[in-house]
């Protein structure tokens, strides 16, 4: 009885070190892909700005062309940063949170209008004039509803389109966000929000990005005692859904 108790806390102490180890190898794996994604927009901003700096383009069109292309990778630049930041006061549990009310519908119409550069067609059939209130972070809530809705994009072919949609029960909002993208295997679905963990599937590995954000998102979500989960559609694609409390005080 003695050996057969040994023998558990041996077994138990070894799983624990190898998902320890499993984790520092992720982990180191995950700071040699920040190098080479923090070196990319880096690399492009020194370029254009040299070329812009010695004149050797004079095109208004051309000129405002490297504008734009200087704008969009330091626009990524910030967006890796930030979410560097975030996930490192999240780990050492320093992120104060500060929530306001907010209205669902307004700031997922703001997510579309500012996110969708590529004037995809994504579908909102939640009504105009429904109100959806719920007490939240809005800049952790926009960087949230921005990340899923980028990868919905990101993984759908461009002919298809994304639809987002509000549903409401007595005590909650969800959201939901609908792709016709590759889709992922029910066993990948709580490894997609793991942290330091990009899923190797064939026609995600070839996406640029960290893997980090869907990570924080789960994190940010449930420090507003919110849920997000991932379930498979119908007919191809993902479903995206984040719940959270329904704000009941709302004037």
């Amino acid at each position: 009885s003695l050996l057969l108790g040994f023998a558990g806390v041996l077994v138990l102490a070894t799983r624990a070190l190898e998902k320890e180890r499993e984790y520092t190898d992720a982990k180191s794996r995950f700071i040699s892909m920040v190098g080479h994604e923090l070196r990319t927009p880096i690399t492009a901003l020194e370029m254009y700005l040299e070329i812009l700096r010695d004149g050797l383009v004079t095109e208004p069109e051309k000129i405002e062309e490297y504008h734009s292309i200087l704008k969009r990778e330091s626009q990524r630049l910030k967006s890796l940063v930030d979410n560097l930041l975030t996930a490192g006061l999240l780990e050492s549990k320093s992120l104060v949170l500060e929530t306001e009310r907010l209205e669902l519908t307004e700031l997922l119409e703001l997510v579309v209008q500012t996110e969708n550069r590529a004037s995809r067609e994504i579908e909102t059939p939640f009504s105009k004039k429904a109100e959806h209130w719920v007490r939240a972070n809005k800049e952790g809530l926009y960087g949230v509803f921005a990340n899923l809705l980028n990868n919905a994009l990101k993984y759908s072919p461009t002919e298809t389109k994304v639809i987002i949609q509000v549903k409401e029960s007595l005590t909650e909002v969800e959201v939901q966000i609908l792709d016709r993208g590759p889709g992922l295997e029910p066993s990948q679905h709580e490894k997609v929000f793991e942290p330091y963990v990009r899923l190797q599937s064939d026609s995600r590995a070839r996406q640029a990005g960290l893997g980090l954000g869907l990570a924080l998102a789960k994190e940010l979500i449930e420090a507003q005692q919110g849920k997000i989960a991932i379930s498979r559609r119908e007919g191809g694609g993902s479903i995206f859904s984040v719940t959270l409390p329904k704000d009941l005080n709302h004037d």
